[in-house]
């Protein structure tokens, strides 16, 4: 009977520990070098928000206030924006919260943006979603390249539509390896089934597994490739593919050894 006591504190322990966590933003800063780069520049990078009523009061707030602490040369959105399943129903008072609260972001190059899989979730409210981003001004990269100057260097930014619910389109013609080239899918298992030259991959969807036992194994990976894109860093070849924990949560308000985390990339000359 003891022990029974004792395996039901634990589970009360680590219930409180996964509904705090969740509510927690950490800053992981990621160092990147390449002899493309001509200086110094710092991107964020923010995926997975899942922005609902869930999320603590002024929590997406302090979130926009933590990355303007960064003096970001430029901001990108890495899909899942609201906490939308398939069969939620929208909310239009949701959506007007959350990007009034992005609207806020300061960035000196803008905000880039690429859609994930709960995008299409929406179903015919995605168009709104997509005026209301335009209305902002964040420029949504959809099987799109945008070239972009940040001091004396050129960086290519390409992204792709959501791999599984959207229709992926990008060819080696839209790299040029005289330029730093930035490859934007929600979906880090992009980067396994596109054989595709780039310097830097970011993606997210996988939430560090959200339910992650000491960041060894997560049950449930959204992945077709087990646990690796748990992980943040990952290799392919010479480029490096940063696969972000993200903000929210899926299905459940709960995290377990996977931090929510803003992806500042800080970006310098080899």
């Amino acid at each position: 009977m003891k022990l029974l006591y004792i395996i039901i504190f634990m589970l009360f322990i680590g219930l409180v520990w996964s509904l705090l966590e969740a509510q927690v933003v950490r800053i992981n800063t990621i160092n990147f070098r390449s002899k493309k780069v001509n200086n110094r520049m710092k991107i964020v990078f923010l995926s997975d928000l899942h922005y609902g009523d869930y999320y603590f009061k002024y929590r997406l707030k302090n979130i926009v206030n933590k990355v303007n602490s960064l003096n970001a040369d430029l901001v990108i959105l890495g899909g899942d924006y609201l906490f939308v399943e398939k069969n939620t129903k929208f909310r239009r008072a949701i959506l007007d919260k959350f990007f009034e609260e992005i609207s806020m972001i300061k960035s000196k190059h803008g905000i880039v943006a690429v859609l994930g899989n709960h995008e299409y979730y929406l179903g015919k409210n995605l168009e709104l979603l997509l005026e209301t981003m335009e209305d902002q001004r964040i420029n949504l990269l959809k099987n799109k390249t945008y070239s972009l100057d940040i001091g004396n260097t050129t960086i290519l930014l390409h992204g792709v539509d959501d791999l599984r619910n959207g229709q992926v389109q990008i060819s080696d013609s839209q790299i040029n390896d005289q330029y730093l080239n930035i490859i934007i899918s929600h979906n880090p298992d992009f980067f396994e089934e596109y054989n595709i030259n780039f310097d830097i991959g970011l993606s997210g969807h996988t939430h560090g597994g959200q339910i992650n036992f000491f960041g060894l194994y997560a049950p449930v990976t959204e992945s077709n490739y087990g646990q690796k894109f748990i992980k943040t860093i990952n290799t392919k070849g010479n480029s490096t593919i940063i696969t972000s924990k993200g903000i929210g949560c899926s299905t459940l308000p709960i995290r377990f050894f996977a931090t929510p985390e803003i992806i500042e990339l800080v970006v310098d000359k080899e």
